[in-house]
């Protein structure tokens, strides 16, 4: 997988630790927030789990996302 899809300044960012076959991340963190920049290789299924509150943007591609059933 390339790091094409970002700018540079995103790719410079350190790579999240997630453990997910085909995916390229890339995190930037503060005290009280994060932005994570994720590009996958391949479709994937993510089991189910939640978070706090949270905005998802999709640049290429489709998401299907499914909330409380």
């Amino acid at each position: 997988m390339s790091d094409n899809f970002f700018p540079q300044i995103i790719t410079n960012l350190p790579h999240a630790d997630i453990p997910i076959k085909g995916l390229s991340s890339h995190l930037f963190q503060g005290d009280n927030q994060q932005i994570l920049f994720m590009e996958f290789e391949n479709d994937v299924e993510i089991s189910e789990h939640s978070h706090d509150a949270q905005w998802g943007f999709v640049l290429a591609g489709e998401i299907e996302l499914f909330i409380e059933d």
